[in-house]
């Protein structure tokens, strides 16, 4: 189906005109192609008809045509040529549009792209379809636009034709264009959004009066998007603009001790501020000034006034150096002198702000709120636009304080009168010696022990008191006053426990707390000179060292064993010693050290036994404590004693041997679990050998045993012959016996 426009030929038409009226029902085309009305046609006028065209007719031209059936005075079969004719392709209407930008200097000032510049859009409409377009018009798509000016207006600058007589060249043929135009001029808000985005839409009718229309696309932009999936690329148009004209002011501040004082920052002290401006945009900024902030100023005295120092261009030929090219900077000085009433107000810091202020070539204003490059803080609230940080120059003022120093030594006291120093019963004497080692005076010193690092294990912390030094400065008659310099004492006492003895030492440390005239504390926690590690960390402020007070105790552990023995005749034959009787033997392990032993034990020799029976077995007898909870009484604290007991029944072995020597050993562990013995030594016995070599004797256990009786046969007497004299000889045999008898006993002796 083709669809039609047409209009019949005025001349033909014109002699039946007057005759004629109503509407064309059919027109047929004279090669046979019918056109049937789409709408009522009144004579001599535009009308639209659907085509039926045979191959052979072509798709554009003139057609002659013929009415098939008319109506009134118009005869049928009358031939009509028609001009002009335009067959379409229904759906193959289409366009196209191009849109293109140029920033131009518009304000003159050497920078292109900045506010008072213009922006100068081209729009191209083009019908890329194969019918005609008709009424083709272009307009910006405010939702697109990111300006914050007007809204461009394009007007139709040329190209287009006029096809449907309306006397506006905005139709189009197929392919054909027109242009558009519009400006934009660019304003602050703009620059500081960086870029001008935006896309237009142009819009035609086909012959039927069915809307075509199309999204612009930048010709210049190769990403090529298409939203509307036409086929067609619709990027849109992007302008970059110049950055800003910017600047940056650091300002820093450094305090000196003009006054000599020692005190960096105190009443008469002078701080010198120096404000660095530098030029951090893309173009020129002309009398560039500085000044302080008053509304920001903390101290009490006159306001600082910034003087020109160094750096800067005469680029506008005013006769001075404060204008300052892309990159370039410019230095500026001042300073305050601190008062009394600024010490006086307590305040940490005197603070204040500076502002730097030009302009470019437009002569609008360009500024910064300094920024303290020594501030890490880098606050961005209140700076000025596109300014990274604005942190306020904060100078430390120097309230003179007060310090102190506190050192702190221990030295151990044989309070007990033993003649052991370091054991449960002696005291650790403490001395403190404070001084003051700043600028001013400190009031109401005291020295106090520290309950969280003390490791005594006595039922209080040393006890401190005040000794020697300082003085009554502020007439309160309390803790002394130290003025610079000054050095005072204090001095503790702690009494050593058993467990304080066993974990070989105690630990402390102390503190000093005083007030400055400002009623601010001032403290210092202490450090055992004699101590060369000098640990800072948790120190005080300022401290150079904390080294904790160790004194060491410093004893060692040690036990003794005696071993005893007593023979019994048990067998009551008489002979104590003899084969068959029991001796009972007796061990007392003492503790001879200051520290607790745990866990004692004693046991035989066997190695060192002599004796030929069974090896005595020590059984717990009595004494010892049970320290360590483990249901026993095996430990003993220093000077305690525990005893054992066994017994061995002499055989007649030990009694051919003449003596049983044997020895025992006594073992413990001290509180680090480190073994502690000693070898048994036989009280009854003054030779006093030292066989381990640890100071004490170490006899062993020796008993001596009696020998068994022996008897001698009595001697044979030679046959006499008998004289008659026998009782004679009886009588001389019993005195021979009793003489023998006399000998054989005196072989008999006890040992014992």
């Amino acid at each position: 189906m083709l669809e039609v426009s047409f209009r019949y030929d005025e001349v033909t038409y014109a002699a039946v005109a007057s005759s004629y009226s109503g509407t064309m029902s059919t027109v047929t085309v004279l090669n046979g192609a019918t056109i049937t009305p789409t709408s009522g046609a009144a004579a001599a006028t535009w009308a639209s008809y659907e085509v039926t065209l045979p191959d052979s007719i072509p798709a554009s031209g003139e057609l002659e045509f013929s009415v098939a059936a008319v109506t009134d005075n118009v005869p049928q079969g009358d031939d009509f040529r028609v001009r002009n004719v335009m067959l379409e392709s229904e759906g193959a209407c289409a366009i196209g549009l191009e849109k293109s930008a140029e920033v131009v200097d518009a304000n003159d000032d050497g920078v292109v792209g900045n506010a008072g510049d213009e922006i100068a859009y081209t729009y191209v409409s083009t019908n890329t379809g194969s019918s005609s377009l008709f009424d083709v018009t272009v307009s910006e798509d405010a939702a697109a636009f990111t300006g914050n000016g007007e809204l461009p207006t394009p007007v139709h600058a040329s190209g287009g034709s006029d096809l449907d007589g309306e006397a506006d060249g905005l139709d189009l043929s197929p392919e054909e264009s027109a242009t558009w135009t519009a400006t934009y001029t660019i304003v602050p808000a703009d620059i500081d959004q960086g870029q001008i985005e935006n896309q237009a839409i142009t819009s035609g009718d086909t012959s039927a009066g069915d809307p075509v229309t199309d999204t612009s696309d930048d010709p210049a932009d190769p990403t090529d998007v298409d939203p509307n999936d036409d086929g067609d690329p619709d990027d849109p148009t992007v302008v970059p603009l110049a950055p800003p004209p910017a600047i940056s002011l650091e300002k820093s501040g450094d305090v000196s001790d003009s006054n000599r004082d020692g005190v960096g920052g105190s009443a008469g002290d002078e701080i010198v501020y120096t404000y660095v401006a530098t030029n951090t945009g893309p173009v020129t900024v002309y009398d560039v000034t500085v000044s302080e902030d008053e509304a920001s100023f903390t101290g009490s005295g006159p306001l600082p006034v910034p003087a020109y120092s160094a750096g800067g261009t005469d680029i506008d030929g005013e006769a001075d150096d404060m204008d300052l090219a892309p990159g370039e900077s410019v230095t500026w000085t001042a300073t305050y002198i601190v008062t009394e009433a600024d010490v006086d107000s307590l305040q940490a810091t005197i603070t204040n702000q500076a502002t730097a202020v030009g302009t470019d070539a437009g002569d609008v204003p360009v500024s910064d709120t300094s920024d303290d490059p020594q501030d890490t803080t880098d606050m961005t609230e209140g700076c000025a636009a596109g300014a990274d940080a604005c942190d306020p120059t904060k100078v430390e003022i120097g309230h003179p304080s007060g310090e102190l120093s506190l050192e702190k030594s221990g030295v151990l006291v044989d309070a007990n009168g033993d003649g052991v120093v370091g054991n449960a019963g002696d005291q650790i004497a403490y001395t403190h010696l404070v001084t003051n080692t700043g600028v001013e005076t400190v009031y109401d010193v005291w020295v106090g022990e520290i309950v969280d690092t003390f490791t005594g294990n006595g039922a209080r912390t040393p006890t401190m008191r005040y000794d020697s030094g300082g003085s009554d400065l502020d007439g309160h008659r309390d803790d002394p006053d130290l003025d610079p310099g000054d050095t005072l004492t204090w001095t503790g006492l702690y009494t050593l426990v058993q467990a304080d003895v066993d974990q070989g030492q105690v630990l402390n440390q102390s503190l000093v707390e005083g007030v400055d005239l400002n009623s601010q504390l001032v403290y210092d926690t202490s450090d055992d000179p004699t101590d060369p590690t000098d640990v800072t960390e948790g120190c005080t402020w300022g401290a150079d060292a904390c080294d904790p007070t160790v004194t060491p105790l410093g004893l060692d552990a040690s036990i003794s064993l005696e071993k005893t023995s007593e023979v019994v005749d048990t067998n009551d034959d008489g002979t104590t010693g003899s084969a068959g009787d029991v001796i009972t033997y007796t061990y007392v392990t003492t503790n001879t050290g200051a520290v607790t032993v745990y866990d004692v034990t004693v046991t035989e020799q066997d190695a060192m036994f002599t004796g030929t029976g069974d090896l005595p077995a020590p059984a717990y007898l009595e004494g010892g404590t049970d320290t360590d909870g483990e249901g026993d009484d095996m430990d003993l604290a220093p000077g305690e004693t525990v005893t054992w007991s066994a017994t061995y029944t002499v055989t007649e072995g030990d009694v051919a041997n003449g003596s049983i020597e044997n020895q025992a050993l006594t073992e413990g562990t001290d509180p680090n679990g480190d073994p502690v013995e000693d070898i048994s030594d036989d009280p009854d016995d003054p030779t006093d050998t030292d066989a381990n070599g640890d100071g004490e004797p170490d006899d062993p256990t020796v008993l001596e045993l009696p020998e068994s009786p022996v008897l001698s046969a009595p001697p044979v007497v030679p046959s006499l012959p008998d004289t008659g004299s026998a009782g004679v000889f009886a009588i001389i045999g019993v005195a021979v016996l009793a003489v023998l008898g006399g000998v054989v006993l005196l072989v008999v002796r006890r040992r014992s």
